[in-house]
């Protein structure tokens, strides 16, 4: 799960589209490629630290993503330094084509529930650019996944046969959203055991 979150941070960084314009959009971020100090294996990603914007969706279970010891570490890691512009769930579609039609677009749109309808429409126009000859070249373990799971590339092509957008590939039950928690302490307090419970 952690390669899988590191891909993604990866990918964003070499296919943001930071440009107002299309053309510059594509000229910027395809013809030139990653920018320099780009490693391609290891740690940090870039040599010198860089900064990013972020625009991601927030469920009202999570805490702000800025505060989330998993991206910080990250952060530090990859030499990127993130600006998260988190928007909550509710309104957050109209936020999104606020974002989109502004000329200002973020590095990354993170969890931004990106439809196929919508990556035809800003892939077409040079918003959002094709990954996958960059997938190809930097995202080995990805690839591979595809091979394994060809469903998962047939789900996120889009119908002009390009991917503008990455799915959440969760495997591990511990990772899901639907868990049930209970205080320990508490049960300390009170001389009980906590049993683990299986459910389907």
């Amino acid at each position: 799960m952690k390669k899988f979150v590191l891909l993604l941070i990866l990918v964003g960084f070499l296919a943001g589209g930071g440009c107002s314009n299309s053309e510059e959009v594509k000229q910027d971020h395809v013809d030139e490629g990653p920018s320099e100090g780009f490693r391609e294996e290891g740690m940090p990603i870039v040599e010198e630290e860089i900064d990013l914007r972020f625009f991601a969706r927030r469920s009202p279970v999570n805490s702000p993503y800025q505060d989330m010891r998993m991206f910080q570490e990250y952060e530090e890691m990859t030499n990127m330094n993130i600006e998260w512009d988190d928007v909550p769930q509710d309104g957050f579609a109209e936020r999104k084509n606020l974002e989109f039609s502004s000329g200002e677009l973020p590095d990354v749109f993170y969890k931004s529930d990106i439809s196929q309808l919508e990556a035809v429409e800003y892939g077409s126009s040079g918003i959002l650019i094709p990954l996958e000859e960059l997938l190809e070249e930097y995202a080995p373990n990805l690839t591979a996944l595809y091979e394994e799971y060809p469903e998962i590339k047939a789900s996120i092509t889009a119908p002009d046969g390009h991917i503008y957008a990455l799915p959440a590939l969760i495997t591990l039950n511990a990772a899901r959203t639907d868990k049930i928690w209970i205080n320990k302490t508490w049960l300390d307090n009170l001389g009980l055991k906590s049993q683990r419970i299986l459910m389907n």
